[in-house]
């Protein structure tokens, strides 16, 4: 096996370094029993002094533009024919509704007068929803990152009127600050290279273009593979950015990347290492505990500014929600310390109170900013306390997270001490209130309570109420695999309602999957991302429910990923499809960052329905997939950790438990409650549902049970290793003594 550094292309370079760079912008150094409304993402209707062409758009983020007096249009093949026959400058401003520096912007520069007058008269200027429009938004920060930007949202690039790119920025004041140069400098500037032909542009216009041309070469086949050893070698390296005293990686600034705690604990179960354990539950401790946690009305925010996990950035993504729901669930299942099955249930509540729509469909996000303020809606004056809780439960707040009457905090940006409380443990409160009576915990709660009932008079941020078919993808596979690990009947229900929402409302009229619901409409063609997400969270309704109706499902969307994704190189699987609109380059990504990659979570699903169904052609595929995504968890662990969870998953030993019998009958619930219990990582339990018809769709999914019958009319588990099986049993107990060969006891997540 070949053991130095993988080669490298340059396109999968830059993508990785791409998605290093692809973070918000860094300047910045509910939850309730609410019954008040959250913000209207329609917009305000008549009496604004200007209406743009965003107004037509049901975008959350679009509309938030759509009374700028700039003369938006959203992203279109006429926008830009425009440019081109006005012969104006294009200004493409990308970004997404929760964006804190987003908000900074549009209030500082598209709201105001002088900037639009300037934009309105040189530019076109089109506007871009990246959660929208994520091969858009991928396409010209990867083009940004080639101009020498840094990466984050907003995300400005300038082109020439036949789409010359030749600059791109982030962040963007209206004069010179920050070291940056302002808008009302850069424009004219802009405008004048333009007009002159000035060789700093048409240079600026050439580094684009090869970068496009870069990026547009076919990927070579790689055949790097990672060996069991590196695989150890792999697991040593990443640990050691581990964070020994408070948790999560890195230093300045802490992300909680949930797939990366997965990564650690799929490990630990194959290596038995401490370590990966102690490293997963100290970094959902101090979580837990700290201000990234809303202690009020749960959930986690989006990051924090610290090393200490105190001050965050206050949006709320749903995608943060499910891959902490997956590791609180599986640290749960393998510690059984109670701890990580409140905090599943915590997250579990937030979303099913505040991220869900009437249909049973996960929203988006909700933002960072209420009533022009990052954080207000999250953090209390020592007076608000005083006035909400009784004197015992403000004992109790002000112990735990260190309440001051100065505020506890500092902006990262300006450095001042702010007038206000995070709600953050300290290690001494946390501590405290573990370790305090009976009667302690109860005042904690009730305060809590008290708290979450003020809170929801507030004016609460902005809730984006598109539904992706990819982030609700996670979601549905987050919630199917805590039911069965917390045997919560009610996750694996919501789970259910939500994939038939997706996929019942979530088509166009030749049945192909879209992107986004939004103002009782589906819209956007599906990105690789939707199908295999959608796909994963189809696995683990099947996995929760033994219903074959999931796993048929998943077998459609993975034929329609091979179909239209695919790289006739077989070097992975592109974002876009193949007729999908044309862009200056189609983009190809394989870096786990905020979001696993598609094309990981394309490796695992592949392995699974491989060992559900029997059929070799989703091994192979999934063998294929191997080279690229080796190269980059090879080469940066912390950017390859969910294809690090496939890669463990295909190597620990294929173990099949086929249980046939009624679902109901004592016996089989006792076979399946074993087969979940003592199998390896990577084992498969397939339920054969003999006195239903069932039987017959999951021999059409799965042709390899169709042998298998009851003996003696009695439930019957057929335990077997690579499709090879020992004799089928009747008897709960020696199905266990059989398992107990071929497997050691696992709590696999």
């Amino acid at each position: 096996m070949f053991h130095a550094s993988p080669p490298t292309t340059p396109r999968v370079v830059f993508f990785i370094l791409l998605s290093l760079c692809c973070a918000p912008c860094p300047l910045r150094g509910a939850e309730s029993t609410d019954t008040a409304p959250h913000a209207n993402n329609e917009g305000q209707g008549d009496g604004h002094k200007h209406t743009n062409a965003l107004i037509h758009e049901k975008s959350p983020y679009l509309r938030q533009h759509a009374h700028n007096p700039v003369d938006w249009v959203p992203w279109s093949e006429a926008a830009l024919k425009k440019a081109k026959q006005e012969d104006k400058l294009i200004f493409l401003s990308i970004g997404y509704s929760t964006c804190h520096w987003c908000h900074v912007m549009e209030e500082e520069c598209f709201e105001d007068e002088e900037v639009a007058a300037l934009l309105n008269r040189d530019f076109v200027c089109i506007k871009v929803d990246r959660e929208q429009r994520p091969d858009v938004d991928s396409v010209y920060m990867s083009i940004a990152q080639g101009l020498g930007s840094g990466g984050g949202w907003p995300l400005t690039v300038v082109m020439t009127p036949d789409q010359r790119p030749f600059f791109a920025g982030t962040y963007i004041p209206k004069h010179d600050k920050y070291r940056i140069t302002g808008l009302m400098t850069r424009l004219p500037a802009l405008v004048r290279q333009y007009r002159s032909g000035s060789d700093e542009l048409d240079e600026a216009a050439r580094r684009a273009e090869r970068r496009i041309d870069l990026l547009n070469q076919p990927l070579r086949p790689v055949e790097f593979r990672i060996d069991d050893e590196q695989l150890d070698e792999i697991f040593i390296r990443f640990l050691r950015y581990h964070a020994p005293d408070y948790g999560g990686f890195g230093g300045s600034m802490k992300v909680p990347s949930p797939h990366q705690l997965l990564y650690l604990l799929s490990c630990y179960q194959r290596t038995g290492n401490e370590r990966a354990l102690a490293a997963v539950k100290l970094t959902l401790d101090k979580i837990r505990a700290g201000g990234i946690c809303d202690q009020v009305g749960f959930g986690i925010h989006r990051y924090a500014t610290d090393r200490v996990w105190k001050v965050p950035h206050f949006e709320k993504m749903l995608y943060d929600q499910a891959q902490l729901v997956m590791a609180c669930a599986a640290c749960y299942w393998l510690t059984n310390d109670a701890k990580y099955r409140r905090m599943t249930e915590e997250v579990c509540e937030y979303v099913f109170r505040d991220l869900t729509s009437p249909q049973g469909a996960f929203y988006s996000a909700e933002d960072a900013d209420s009533e022009g303020e990052e954080g207000k809606f999250y953090v209390w004056t020592l007076d608000e306390l005083k006035t909400v809780l009784t004197e015992k439960q403000f004992g109790v707040v002000r112990t735990v997270f260190d309440i001051q009457g100065k505020g506890n905090w500092m902006d990262g940006a300006t450095g001042e001490r702010q007038p206000t409380n995070i709600l953050h443990m300290t290690s001494e409160g946390a501590n405290t209130l573990a370790e305090g009576s009976d009667d302690y915990k109860k005042q904690w709660e009730a305060a809590r309570l008290a708290l979450l009932k003020a809170r929801s008079t507030r004016v609460r941020p902005l809730r984006d109420e598109k539904v992706l078919a990819d982030w609700n993808g996670l979601m549905i596979a987050a919630l199917a695999r805590a039911s069965r690990r917390l045997g919560e009947a009610q996750y694996v229900q919501a789970a259910a309602r939500a994939f038939e929402f997706v996929d019942t409302n979530m088509r166009d009229d030749n049945g192909r999957l879209r992107h986004a619901y939004l103002g009782g409409g589906a819209a956007i063609p599906a990105y690789l991302d939707d199908h295999v997400f959608l796909a994963w969270g189809a696995v683990e309704l099947y996995r929760a429910t033994y219903d074959p109706r999931y796993l048929k499902s998943a077998q459609e969307l993975i034929a329609d990923v091979n179909e239209r994704f695919g790289d006739e190189t077989d070097t992975g699987y592109f974002l876009t499809a193949s007729d999908a609109e044309q862009l200056p380059v189609r983009p190809q990504k394989f870096a786990d960052m905020a979001v696993p990659s598609g094309n990981s979570v394309a490796a695992l699903v592949l392995t699974q329905l491989a060992r559900l169904t029997g059929e070799p052609e989703y091994e192979e595929r999934a063998e294929r997939l191997e080279g690229p995504l080796s190269r980059i968890l090879w080469s940066m662990p912390s950017r390859g950790t969910q294809f690090g969870v496939a890669l463990e998953y295909r190597r620990s030993p294929g173990v099949e438990v086929v249980v046939v019998g009624d679902p109901a009958a004592k016996e089989t619930k006792r076979m399946l409650e074993i087969a979940e219990r003592h199998t390896s990582p990577a084992a498969v339990t397939i339920l054969l549902k003999d006195v239903t018809a069932n039987t017959d769709l999951l021999s059409e999914v799965a042709p390899f049970t169709g042998p298998y019958r009851q003996i003696d009319g009695k439930p019957t588990a057929y335990v077997c290793r690579n499709r090879t099986c020992r004799a089928p049993t009747n008897d709960p107990d020696v199905m266990l003594e059989q398992l107990g060969e071929l497997t050691t006891p696992s709590t696999a997540p």
